[in-house]
């Protein structure tokens, strides 16, 4: 007999915009931001305190502020565009109904239905509050653990637990 759990959730705002960092800061992204970071950081440190007066074609700690100004306006572009995006089409994030099985992920919401067989799905990526089933590297549907009950979740970790040899399954 197959397992199936039936999730029913609405996301807020604020979730959606959290997630959205999450998951655009948990890839290689935060990785050549830092390295960016730490090179202009070094360059600019070190021709400060080594005493050099610097040319003036030299730009000194304009590099440094420009990344720290660049990092900071993509924090707050990317959660403007998922408030946008909420308000937008607010039917992709509340009155969901998940349905979880062995062999398919199952969204419904307000005038649609998507199914996918695990095999077409990249991931599945468990976080303290929140279960991420990745369709790409970037999109993820999000099953908020705050709204499920500990059978519903007792349950998915046993169906993630049983798909693991179709799709990589990251706790």
């Amino acid at each position: 007999m197959t397992k199936e759990v039936i999730i029913k959730q609405s996301l807020t705002e604020k979730t959606l915009t959290k997630v959205s960092m999450y998951i655009l800061y948990s890839g290689r992204t935060k990785y050549y931001l830092l390295l960016v970071l730490f090179i202009f950081t070094f360059n600019a440190t070190s021709a400060y305190w080594t005493g050099i007066e610097p040319a003036e074609n030299e730009l000194g700690f304009i590099p440094l502020i420009t990344m720290i100004i660049v990092v900071v306006s993509l924090f707050f572009n990317l959660a403007n565009r998922s408030k946008k995006s909420f308000k937008k089409n607010p039917r992709y994030y509340t009155n969901l109904v998940f349905t979880i099985n062995e062999t398919e992920f199952k969204t419904e919401g307000e005038n649609f239905l998507n199914a996918c067989k695990w095999e077409d799905l990249v991931k599945i990526k468990s976080t303290k509050k929140w279960h991420l089933i990745y369709f790409n590297k970037m999109q993820a549907s999000i099953i908020d653990r705050s709204q499920l009950d500990t059978l519903q979740e007792g349950e998915l970790k046993e169906i993630f637990n049983s798909i693991k040899s179709k799709i990589k399954v990251v706790n």
